[in-house]
């Protein structure tokens, strides 16, 4: 797109995997290739339910950190916030950022939804790449400790394992979520 008139000034910049092209008045246009996109780093994948009941049990082990037996084996609750947890490779280098975006985003769920009783579970197949299972076991168990820091009733659920489980989840349009931090 052309545009012209007295004000109107043309610059080309280079970035690398696109084009972007700065027109008069301070617009700017960007072609953006995929190879730039890349840059963007969304890593941990939430996968959150407003529950009315949640219940599970471990049916068997899927990764060689999963304890024998399942500490839980089971568990039943009634209203809960359910995370469904996946962490990514570049979380390991994120660290202490991952953990303050999560615990900031359950903060400001809980408080809209008025619920503080979370139940956390590892759930990799939010994405294609995966953390090492010991960094997400890690992390998980940190992110549970730092939420009962902030009044949250939290509860784990067997780390490693596959589960059988029911849930029931509320109507509501907020009642399902998916977020990237």
């Amino acid at each position: 797109m052309e545009l012209t008139g007295p004000n109107v000034k043309r610059r080309r910049v280079e970035l690398p995997g696109s084009t972007s092209h700065t027109l008069g008045g301070g617009a700017t246009c960007v072609q953006v290739h995929a190879a730039a996109i890349s840059a963007t780093v969304f890593v941990v994948k939430l996968l959150v339910f407003l529950t009315e009941s949640f219940e599970f049990e471990a049916s068997e082990p899927g990764s060689p950190l999963a304890e024998q037996p399942p500490a839980p084996s089971e568990g039943r609750f009634g209203e809960a916030i359910v995370a469904f947890v996946q962490c990514e490779p570049r979380d390991e280098t994120r660290g202490e950022a991952v953990l303050k975006q999560a615990v900031k985003y359950f903060r400001w769920f809980a408080r809209k939804r008025g619920l503080t009783r979370l139940v956390i579970h590892s759930f990799a197949h939010l994405a294609d790449e995966r953390s090492s299972p010991e960094y997400a076991r890690d992390l998980l168990a940190t992110l549970g400790d730092r939420l009962e820091e902030h009044g949250f009733e939290v509860h784990h659920t067997p780390f490693g394992w596959s589960l059988r489980w029911s849930m029931s989840v509320s109507g509501h349009g907020y009642a399902k979520t998916f977020k990237s931090l």
